[in-house]
């Protein structure tokens, strides 16, 4: 639970630069040879139907002005789907982790109620006992809190690892498998990226992907017990929220545009550099080095120019769910007192609502990072995808 088992190498270390030997062996589980076996089994159930299925059925019409046959393919090929394999096979260790996401989440909002009883009994002056118990049991909240959060990412770091492992090797055996017609539909600039670049972006992705429903189910119950304690000022702050969530999917989706345009321009210059790596007698031979050059710096630039737009509009979307929480909290706290004559913001009101509008600050500026990744992958799965229908069909 404390990962005391890293302790050694931490002070290890401390006291001189770590060597290969220092470093334990990997677990049995998590290697290669126990991860693939178990995907490729999953992925074999989920593809063997697929495959019979793609070859399309023909049927040969005759024509009486020519000497030959056409034939006609009744049968669109279908595409086989990585996600399903992957559910089947790292899913429990998955939904283990979110299980303790959950039990974090609503200890989450445990925090905020145990600081309302401190301050009453501060503003009361009650018995002394329960001073000491509110502080012990908010430090104790706390504490487990800490505990899951840690198991949490730990668990979802490792099914990511695995998810990269088996994908990376699964990817690699059918490059070893596919036809010369297979090949020309998927270069080798495209399955290098689809090993070193792409299947990283899972294990980025799976720490962030319980928050699909976690940042929601947070912000909902912040806001119902924001609710309970300034009634319905909140709205302004859900407003503002709601107002947020147009330009926020605007963003994403010129995100995913350039992601695309990345990828190809990535896959050209991988592709690029094979040739010249290649064929680098015939281009010292004849001196093609400064035409080379250029070329490659001409992709090289666009993908520059890519990035650079990127990052303009990643800065945008970070500015604005930074900004979001001060807002919310700014206009909720101004429609309560304006709303109503009768409404005070009192020390336990304020205390309380600014804890849970901390709690709401997390998830809304993990949102747009998870929209990024969430298309980035997106992305790259439907080039694990294709290549992966590729290598079915036209398996030699």
């Amino acid at each position: 639970m404390l990962f005391a088992w890293f302790d050694t190498m931490a002070w290890t270390g401390f006291r001189r630069p770590l060597e290969a030997k220092d470093l334990w062996d990997m677990n049995v589980e998590d290697s290669a040879k126990e991860v693939v076996p178990l995907f490729e089994k999953k992925l074999g159930k989920n593809v063997a139907p697929i495959f019979y299925s793609s070859f399309p059925s023909q049927e040969a019409h005759f024509k009486s002005d020519a000497g030959h046959v056409d034939f006609v393919n009744n049968k669109k090929k279908k595409e086989a789907s990585v996600l399903p394999a992957l559910l089947k096979s790292f899913g429990p260790m998955f939904i283990f982790g979110a299980i303790l996401k959950l039990l974090q989440d609503v200890l989450t909002f445990v925090s905020p109620q145990i600081l309302g009883f401190l301050i009453t009994f501060v503003k009361d002056k009650q018995f002394e006992w329960k001073g000491y118990f509110y502080a012990g049991l908010l430090f104790g909240t706390a504490t487990i809190q800490t505990l899951l959060l840690a198991q949490y990412f730990n668990r979802m770091f490792i099914v990511g690892m695995r998810i990269r492992t088996a994908l990376v090797s699964t990817i690699y055996r059918k490059s070893l498998k596919i036809s010369n017609a297979a090949r020309k539909e998927s270069t080798v600039g495209e399955i290098v990226n689809l090993m070193a670049v792409d299947a990283q972006k899972f294990i980025d992705l799976t720490a962030f992907l319980n928050m699909i429903w976690s940042a929601p189910l947070q912000i909902l119950l912040a806001i119902y017990f924001l609710w309970a304690e300034m009634g319905p000022s909140v709205l302004a702050g859900l407003a503002v929220m709601i107002c947020l969530i147009p330009i926020n999917g605007f963003i994403a989706n010129k995100v995913k545009v350039l992601h695309i345009k990345q990828m190809k321009n990535k896959d050209e210059r991988v592709k690029l550099m094979n040739e010249v790596l290649s064929g680098m007698k015939v281009l010292k031979l004849y001196a093609w080095e400064p035409s080379f050059e250029n070329k490659i710096l001409k992709v090289r630039n666009k993908e520059i120019k890519v990035l650079k737009q990127a990052a303009y509009l990643n800065a945008g979307t970070s500015f604005i769910w930074s900004c979001a929480p001060f807002l919310v909290t700014l206009i909720t706290f101004i429609i309560f007192i304006y709303s109503d004559s009768r409404n005070v913001l009192t020390v336990e009101i304020v205390f309380k609502s600014l804890t849970l509008f901390a709690i709401m600050r997390m998830p809304m500026s993990l949102l747009p990072m998870l929209l990024v990744f969430v298309v980035e992958v997106n992305n790259d799965g439907g080039y694990l995808n294709t290549f992966y229908h590729i290598s079915i069909i036209m398996v030699s």
